[in-house]
């Protein structure tokens, strides 16, 4: 773009360049070149690539001395897939999610045996206390 605007007599103002997370990248570009070179420039980024809303005012201006501003984006289309799909992620992802929920399946069972262990023991206690106290009983009447 630099080199096209440079050959037309102008230059770059500003540019700022962004990638979404699809891949598609995006390149704002705002270019000042004298308003005679507008239409050579134009076919200049038509050759580059396919060129939208081209808009030149029909107006009478002196064209050596008015500048024309042009505000330009440029895209790529970006992934058609995304990266995250198809079948190896897909089996990655499903591995995965079975394993996550196997696992909560195991901590679950540890959480229910660790609550029936104390009451388990618990009633292991009752029961030994109650024999204790039969036993001792029985030793007296004899």
């Amino acid at each position: 773009m630099r080199e096209v605007a440079e050959k037309q007599g102008g230059r770059v103002r500003t540019s700022s360049f962004l990638r979404d997370p699809n891949g598609r990248e995006y390149a704002n570009v705002a270019l000042r070149v004298p308003m005679q070179n507008y239409a050579a420039l134009m076919q200049s980024l038509n050759a580059l690539g396919k060129l939208e809303n081209d808009d030149r005012p029909n107006s009478q201006i002196d064209e050596k001395s008015a500048p024309a501003d042009i505000s330009i984006q440029v895209y790529s289309q970006g992934n058609l897939v995304a990266e995250g799909s198809g079948l190896p992620a897909t089996l990655r992802r499903t591995i995965e999610q079975g394993a996550g929920a196997l696992m909560w399946s195991v901590r679950m069972i540890g959480v229910a045996l660790a609550f029936l262990a104390l009451w388990i023991i618990a009633l292991a206690a009752a029961i030994g206390i109650v024999r204790g106290v039969r036993r001792s009983r029985r030793h007296r009447e004899n």
